[in-house]
């Protein structure tokens, strides 16, 4: 029996080529993190972050790794086929999601409280200090909706508890509120779909009691608000699959879409990029609904458009170096190999920043683009010239592009790696040797106070900074993909939709990541993963409830 069930798996097309596909990618990808050398250091040069030799032997290692992660994988949805595995998801006696929603948001505020007690009134680094310095000059860097949003609890606060802590404690208290109340809703949603409450309950736990989920709601930065925006996109696409696009047709599916995506543009600049691309999939996916699509897209476009009209009038413009964070270094890495031998090309790279190749770290552009010689206004006055020698040097050396480009982004593909990088923050007071900074938080007395007595203290704080870690960002996108695949062998594929907006946000992140290693932009994948796990199940969970 068990060998028939193996046969008709390995026998159906849709089920084989979707494995194939993954193990493919997947030992790629493990082969390319073999030999990617990175010594802990993201700013290291060449010397320190680099690729090392292929040897003939790298081609027996993508051979086992196919053949044994087709294997594993096949294995996996075999296993999760079977019937007693379904019968986990069976519902006997169901829980009101009011219910469900009220004590998991109880208890994941009260843990988190703790924690926020222990870091009062708040983390997050130079960007935050910044926004709360100069709201409006930083627009063009960073949304100016969030820039607003944070500056106007911070002012509220402080002006109604005379205290710049204060006012920090007032936007962590009222982020903790907004992800606790977002990450309630979802699992209470979860449950009523057909997740079991056992598992439920697990899911909301693992929400309070990971320290990381805990440091991102006092993080004073955009990733947490964003990274909430786009969970709650898991819900709301789910139930437009499930109806068929007809969610969209109601009253209240038409609102909630449009405030969730004006509200992930607002949030976070490539927020467009995700809503556009979801935009044009369901297009093509719900025929009976493109006319709503399309209106509700000019609607959104619009709106979310009229902030940065207005900066634009005020002359807050995006700068060019915040968006070619990858064609720069792979430039530089031609000019670090030393290949840039037209003397013309390299003093085009000169005028934008003296012995440019001396200052490239592959896997860090900000030692560049933030570098005190560094010529903005050049950059800008020559937009089209430095696309120009960027083409051109493609054409020359594609490997040193490849390369670049793998080094680059390497903590968003790799398989099994991590470094702390924007992992994990403790302490409002990230700003290096900046004088401006410094003068800034000194003059606001802005700084963590301790809140427990000393013991209870220490303790707390070396518990979180010693447990605020989690899956590497590209491990996280490996388990969705590999979600992806048990979806398609379960014939559900509709419902890869719901994988989109955490696909689509990985993708802006692979075209233009500043830095390797930077977890707050994959943040999202934190609070999604656990739902996008069971995903493939919980339709099991509706159809056995009926049998129990």
């Amino acid at each position: 029996m068990i060998i028939q069930k193996l046969k008709d798996l390995l026998k159906d097309r849709p089920t084989v080529i979707a494995t194939a596909f993954f193990s493919m990618f997947f030992s790629l990808a493990l082969w390319l993190t073999t030999k990617v050398h990175f010594s802990g250091n993201v700013s290291g040069g060449l010397d320190q972050n680099y690729f090392t030799n292929i040897v003939i032997t790298d081609v027996v290692f993508l051979l086992l790794s196919l053949i044994i992660t087709f294997i594993a994988v096949i294995l996996i949805i075999f296993l999760l086929d079977l019937s007693f595995v379904k019968k986990c998801f069976c519902m006997p006696k169901q829980s009101t999601s009011k219910k469900i929603f009220v004590i998991n948001f109880v208890i994941v505020f009260f843990v988190w409280f703790v924690f926020f007690l222990t870091f009062y009134p708040g983390v997050g680094m130079n960007d935050t200090l910044w926004t709360l310095i100069h709201p409006l000059r930083v627009s063009g860097q960073h949304p100016v909706m969030y820039n607003a949003f944070l500056y106007g609890c911070y002012t509220i606060g402080k002006k109604l508890f005379h205290s710049a802590n204060a006012g920090l404690a007032v936007y962590s208290i009222v982020q903790m509120l907004i992800m606790d109340m977002g990450i309630s809703f979802c699992v209470a949603w979860f449950h009523k779909k057909g997740c079991p409450k056992t598992i439920t309950y697990l899911i909301g736990i693992s929400f309070a009691l990971l320290p990381i989920v805990a440091n991102f709601s006092i993080t004073s930065i955009k990733d947490p608000l964003f990274s909430t925006s786009i969970m709650l996109f898991i819900p709301m696409i789910y139930e437009i699959v499930h109806s068929n696009g007809e969610f969209l047709k109601t009253k209240k599916g038409c609102i909630l879409f449009c405030l969730l995506c004006i509200t992930m543009t607002l949030l976070r600049n490539n927020g467009i990029y995700v809503f556009l691309g979801l935009s044009v999939i369901m297009f093509f996916m719900f025929k009976n609904v493109r006319k709503i699509l399309v209106l509700m897209t000019c609607m959104i476009l619009i709106i979310t458009s009229i902030p940065n009209g207005i900066l634009k009038t005020m002359g807050v413009k995006p700068m060019l170096k915040e968006a070619v964070a990858i064609p720069m270094q792979q430039i530089a890495m031609v000019a670090a190999e030393g290949k840039l031998t037209d003397l013309q090309d390299e003093a085009f790279v000169n005028n934008i920043l003296p012995s440019f190749e001396e200052h490239y770290a592959p896997m860090n552009v900000d030692t560049i683009k933030w570098h005190g010689d560094f010529s903005n206004q050049f950059l800008e006055e020559h937009k089209k010239e430095f696309f120009t020698l960027w083409f051109k040097q493609l054409v020359k050396h594609p490997d040193l592009y490849l390369k670049a480009y793998f080094l680059e982004t390497y903590g968003f593909w790799s398989i099994g790696t991590y470094c702390d990088n924007q992992g994990a923050f403790f302490t409002i007071r990230n700003i290096g040797n900046n004088d401006t900074l410094i003068n800034w938080v000194e003059k606001e007395n802005l700084i963590n106070k301790q809140v427990f007595p000393e013991p209870m203290h220490q303790s707390l704080t070396t518990f979180y900074k010693s447990n605020c870690k989690y899956f590497g960002a590209g491990s996280c996108f490996w388990i969705s993909m590999l979600v992806a695949t048990i979806l398609i062998a379960k014939k559900r594929y509709k419902y890869l939709l719901v994988l989109a907006p955490c696909t689509l946000v990985w993708m802006t992140i692979m075209i233009s990541v500043p830095i390797a290693f930077a977890f707050r932009y994959a943040f999202m994948y934190v609070l999604c993963l656990p739902f996008i796990i069971f995903l493939p199940f919980i339709d099991d969970g509706m159809k056995q409830k009926s049998e129990c």
